[in-house]
Formats: C-alpha cells, structure tokens, sequence
C-alpha cells in the first residue's frame, strides 16, 4: 500500500513504485490533490490475478500531467477534479477489470 494523499506528496519525486516483480506485489497506490502532479515515472506492479493492484486518485489534480504504467491491474479509479488530465495511464489488466471515473 502507498499512499501520496497530501498536497502535493509525492511530486517532487522523480519516481514512484508500488509493488515489486519478486517480491510483494501493490495493493493499492493512492493520490490526493496534487499527490503525484507531474511525474513521469509511476509504476505499479499488482499481487497476481485474481487480487491485482488498485490504483486511486483521489484528490484535485491527483496524478495530473503524470506517466503511470502497470501490471496486474484490477481498479483504476478518479473522483478528483482532473485526477488524470494529461496523464499517460497504461496498464495490464487482469479478468475483472474496472474503470470510475467520478469527476
């Protein structure tokens, strides 16, 4: 689990991994208002199908303007305000996918 839910959190950050190939596999990954704004190197590898990774934006501008790639991927869900304008989101998803998009 990680968590960038502050203002602006995690984008000062060059990069942002949640989850590993041979280790634990991501939960869930969560951005507040502003939490990952423009970074370009986000990624996500989720447990093995059929748990899988969640990705949330929560807040204002979450992950904005970011570059996010992911394997395992069951959620991808936004209910801020432009959580993904301009962002680049590609992911593997696994059986049972589910995109929200809120706001």
């Amino acid at each position: 689990f990680m968590k960038c839910e502050r203002e602006f959190d995690c984008c000062p950050c060059k990069s942002i991994t949640c989850g590993t190939l041979l280790g634990t596999g991501c939960n869930t990954i969560s951005f507040g208002t502003s939490g990952a704004f423009g970074v370009k190197d986000i990624k996500v590898i989720g447990k093995p199908a059929p748990i899988g990774a969640n990705i949330e934006v929560l807040g204002l501008e979450g992950a904005m303007n970011a570059v996010m790639t992911g394997n395992n991927v069951i959620k991808v869900a936004s209910s801020g305000e432009m959580g993904l304008r301009n962002a680049l989101v590609k992911v593997d998803i696994i059986n049972g996918f589910k995109m929200q998009c809120d706001a």
